[in-house]
């Protein structure tokens, strides 16, 4: 596969060792996962953000309780106090851990065994989701 830069590399190891894995088989906690992210949505923390989650630009900065939002892109990341947790915004800790993207680590594994088609689109969407919404710095 081709993003634009090159190739992407391949690991048949891990590919094969994925296949045998039963981890995105119905019944376990990975498969749930996958599914939510090609739904296009994100439960996280005990908390369901907004309907356009993994795609939408105001997801990466949201807190699903107090429903505000930490700064954006507008800001410089190092003028963000993150310490200004409970009242006012809200605990950081919602906005850092989807940021992670760990949410993405089924998706890779559906890929990296054969994966359905259109995971890899899924994929890309959120990267690209991401990276739009967080400029280097800011």
């Amino acid at each position: 596969m081709t993003v634009g830069d090159g190739p992407l590399s391949d690991f048949p190891g891990l590919r094969a060792r994925l296949a045998r894995v039963p981890i995105l088989d119905e019944g376990y906690p990975a498969a749930e996962s996958l599914k939510q992210v090609r739904d296009g949505c994100l439960s996280f923390l005990g908390r369901d953000w907004p309907a356009d989650a993994l795609t939408g630009s105001g997801v990466w900065f949201h807190d699903p309780i107090t429903g505000r939002r930490w700064a954006g892109p507008e800001h410089s990341a190092f003028d963000v106090d993150v310490r200004s947790t409970g009242v006012g915004i809200g605990d950081v800790k919602y906005v850092w851990e989807p940021n992670r993207l760990q949410i993405l680590h089924p998706l890779a594994a559906s890929i990296a065994r054969g994966g359905r088609a259109g995971d890899r689109d899924v994929g890309l969407a959120v990267l690209r989701s991401w990276a739009a919404a967080n400029p280097p710095y800011r």
